[in-house]
């Protein structure tokens, strides 16, 4: 089972998407204010190196998440498809930034919504909703009854790979009723 800190981990990485929009947004806005020549202070340098910094650990979280091991096997088929809830998730997160782009408190403002949101994210223990299981490690997302299972297979194919192998698939448990099956 997943702690704590890697549950804030897969959040944080989970904002990948905005890190990188946010980086282009700063650059953009900084480099179209001024009709001369941009100069560039010691504070903006500071702004884009701690961004690079997110992406660069965000990536790295989700070249971890792509190598977990397995550590048990489930036997069960899903019969309901919920990737999509994980996608709507993603949309919001950059119509969220997108929309906040012209105040001078959007990164403020996102940092408080990005702490509030993580919280109850860690909270309730539910990783399939984090969209970086969907967008960059390209997921799809089954459920039966409490059971979700994050996984790189199609419904067709986790019925054939359960016909194949009578013990169960390889799985991870990420948390509670919920887990990561690789091919």
């Amino acid at each position: 089972m997943l702690t704590t800190l890697s549950l804030w981990g897969i959040y944080f990485a989970s904002y990948l998407i905005d890190y990188i929009l946010i980086l282009v947004i700063y650059i953009m806005k900084k480099t179209t204010q001024a009709d001369e020549a941009v100069l560039w202070e010691i504070g903006d340098f500071l702004i884009v190196g701690i961004l690079i910094g997110f992406i660069v650990a965000a990536a790295l979280i989700t070249l971890c998440m792509r190598n977990m091991k397995s550590n048990t096997r489930i036997k069960a088929v899903p019969d309901k498809n919920i990737t999509y809830e994980a996608v709507g998730g993603l949309l919001a997160q950059v119509i969220a930034v997108a929309a906040m782009i012209y105040s001078d408190w959007w990164i403020p403002i996102n940092l408080a919504v990005f702490i509030v949101v993580g919280v109850f994210f860690v909270k309730s223990r539910n990783v399939y909703l984090s969209p970086l299981f969907v967008f960059p490690l390209r997921n799809n997302i089954f459920q039966i009854e409490k059971c979700i299972f994050i996984t790189n297979y199609t419904l067709q194919e986790i019925k054939i790979a359960q016909e194949d192998n009578p013990d169960g698939l390889e799985a991870r448990e990420l948390t509670d009723h919920i887990y990561y099956v690789r091919k």
